[in-house]
Parts: C-alpha cells; sequence; structure tokens
C-alpha cells in the first residue's frame, strides 16, 4: 500500500490554508476537506500524511475551534509558519460595492475586516472557510452578497475583485500549524516553540513569563499556552498553577521565507 502524501486543509481550492500547505510542503499535493476536525481525521486515518489548521490571527486572536480539533485528534504540531493574509471582498461579475449588502466569510476573516463592513454598511454572513464563502458566491450569489477571501480566489471562482486589502490591520497575518504522525515532522530545524496544554482553575502569565495563552476554556478548564523550548521555568510554573501534569502538544520550527 502507497505511503499518504497530501497536505489536507479545511474549505474548498483558493483558501489560505492551501496556500499556507504549500509554504509548508510545496512539493505534496493537497487535500481540501469539510472543517478543522476533518483534517485531522483525514491525517489520522492515513489518507492525508499532514494536516494544516489556523491557530491565530495577529488581529483577530486565536482560532479555538481549529485548536480544539487538535486537541482532539491527539496529533503533534510539527511545524508552524505565519502566513500574510490580504483579504479582498470578491462580488459577480458585474456587481459594484454600491450594489452590496452582505459579506460571507470565515468568523476570523470577518473580524479582520470589522472597520470595512462597518464602514460600507455590509452585513457578515457566517462561512466555513474564505474559499467556501468564495464558491458559494459564485455559484449561488445571491447578487448583492460578496465573499471576503484570498485574491487568487477571484480568478478560480469566476469573480471580479471589488475592493483589495480590506483588512483593519494592513499587516494581517495568520498563524497555521502542520500537524502529522509522530514522527513524521519533514524537517530537522531547531525548535522554535513548545505547545502545551495544561487543566488550571486559573492561570497567571505573569507568574510564568514568557508564556502566551492561546486558548482559555475557563474556570477549571483546558489552558493552551505556546512557551519557549528552553523556558524550564515557565513549563515548572504551569505544572504547579494546572492539576495534573502539562501536555505538550508539540515541539517545532517555524518556517521562514524571505
Amino acid at each position: 500500500m502507497t505511503a499518504p502524501t497530501a497536505v489536507a486543509y479545511s474549505g474548498h481550492p483558493g483558501a489560505y490554508a492551501e496556500q499556507a500547505a504549500a509554504r509548508f510542503l510545496p512539493h505534496q499535493p493537497t487535500q481540501a476537506v469539510a472543517g478543522f476536525a476533518a483534517v485531522v481525521d483525514a491525517v489520522r486515518d492515513g489518507t492525508a500524511a499532514w494536516g494544516v489548521l489556523p491557530c491565530e490571527n495577529r488581529y483577530a486572536g486565536s482560532v479555538p475551534d481549529a485548536i480544539r480539533a487538535v486537541l482532539a485528534g491527539g496529533l503533534p504540531i510539527v511545524a508552524d509558519l505565519w502566513l500574510p493574509v490580504p483579504h479582498a471582498l470578491l462580488a459577480q461579475p458585474g456587481v459594484g460595492l454600491a450594489s452590496l449588502t452582505e459579506a460571507t466569510s470565515h468568523p476570523q476573516a470577518l473580524k479582520q475586516c470589522d472597520a470595512f463592513l462597518a464602514r460600507h454598511q455590509l452585513t457578515p454572513i457566517p462561512a466555513l472557510t474564505t474559499a467556501t464563502a468564495a464558491r458559494a458566491v459564485a455559484l449561488a450569489g445571491p447578487r448583492h452578497r460578496a465573499a471576503i477571501a484570498p485574491p487568487a480566489a477571484a480568478a478560480h471562482y469566476g469573480l471580479d475583485i471589488v475592493a483589495d486589502h480590506i483588512t483593519t490591520d494592513p499587516d494581517n497575518a495568520t498563524r497555521f500549524w502542520l500537524v502529522g504522525r509522530v514522527g513524521s515532522a519533514p524537517w530537522a530545524g531547531s525548535p522554535r516553540t513548545v505547545t502545551v496544554a495544561v487543566h488550571a482553575d486559573r492561570f497567571d502569565a505573569r507568574a510564568a513569563p514568557p508564556g502566551r495563552v492561546l486558548l482559555e476554556k475557563g474556570s477549571g478548564g483546558l489552558w493552551v499556552v505556546d512557551v519557549p523550548p528552553d523556558a524550564r521555568a515557565t513549563l515548572a510554573a504551569l505544572t504547579q498553577q494546572g492539576r495534573g501534569p502539562v501536555h505538550p502538544l508539540g515541539c517545532y520550527p517555524r518556517l521562514e521565507y524571505p
């Protein structure tokens, strides 16, 4: 039986996650699936070798559903990268901005473009992913609805770019994780980050610098925290604050691109 080589991502072709997959592993095929849990499932059941999921955005913060999918799936994080996310507003051919009343996209993308939406009085409509939104606008409309999606998705789905670079933060970027099975890390780079989970009634990052909270499930819940790979004091402080041992989710390099 041939070993899987695909990189799974959530959504449809043209998604930012597909772009991230191509940056992580430019010579591997990509595989679109429906949802973050499906990305993890594809790796676990052997239909994909790796999976790509967004974990946080510089403006809008963490992506809780994706982080929880990684937690539930039990796959190690093997690398991460930051991808520029210059959202565009895409509409059916011939439809101008003045004719639009709605914008559909992933909730994170809608939040990242909140100032533009408010300025043009566009009602936000949540979608599974940015590319899913673009595909839906192209196939079904209605014509007064646009999609917030990657500029490259316009040509892919036959849409017009009505407005470009519409993010509230002009340097908008999203961090993506690459997950795989144990021993599947495709590089031997030096670890830059350790991500751990800890059960705690509360978490005080000031008591364990330089820990940084990615996910907070509330009082008595599970916390997901990034720490440097040599931050033994931080891990010890996390253990003291928590109820039970710290659970590592990955110790991994960050890919850098010129």
